[in-house]
Formats: C-alpha cells, structure tokens, sequence
C-alpha cells in the first residue's frame, strides 16, 4: 500500500506562476522516469531483481492548487530526489507537507 502526501504551497501565486519550473525540476531529478500529463513518475534501480519488480518508486501529481504525492516505495535516491525537490521549492516558497490525515509529514519536511 502506498503512502499519499499533499505538498500546499502557502503563496498560491507563486505555485501558479512557478508550475512550469517545478515539472522542470522534478524531470531533471536522477530518478525521474517519464512523465503523462500531470503525473510525474520517478523509479530507482536499487534493490530491484527485475526491472519489471516495480513501475516506480514514487508519482507526483501537479495539480490546480497542490502537489498530490504517492510513495510506493522509498530506496534512498528516490528519498535524496525527493529531499532535493523539498529543498529547492523551499528556498522559493514556504511548503507544508501533511499525510493522507492531514498531519504534518515527519520524514518530508
């Protein structure tokens, strides 16, 4: 079962302005696999037997107002991206990042 996480942005403008240059940046992560639309899958080769084990690791979801994101599994590049994705949009805009229940995310923020 994966784990779904909502990344809000408290300047909505600026997430609005700024869609372009978050897909940007979640395509030059090193993990990034492909990209349908608004869904942005990203997969990493470790611990995997077979290539066709998993699909990906982790999709984000640019939506209207947030980031909507699903981990089905977490290797530690795939955390690395993530923590470097977090980072950069933090130097830009102040972020929360809350669980399925709303809570603020322990490992995300």
């Amino acid at each position: 079962m994966a784990a779904e996480f909502i990344l809000s942005f408290f300047d909505k403008e600026w997430y609005q302005k700024n869609k372009s240059n978050i897909s940007k940046k979640i395509q030059s992560l090193s993990t990034f696999k492909s990209r349908d639309g608004n869904e942005y899958q990203l997969l990493s080769d470790e611990f995997r037997n077979d290539k066709k084990d998993w699909l990906y690791n982790v999709r984000l979801f640019i939506e209207e107002t947030n980031i909507f994101i699903e981990i089905a599994t977490h290797p530690l590049s795939t955390e690395d991206d993530l923590c470097l994705l977090f980072r950069w949009i933090r130097k830009q805009s102040n972020i929360s990042i809350n669980d399925e229940d709303g809570e603020v995310s322990g490992w995300l923020n």
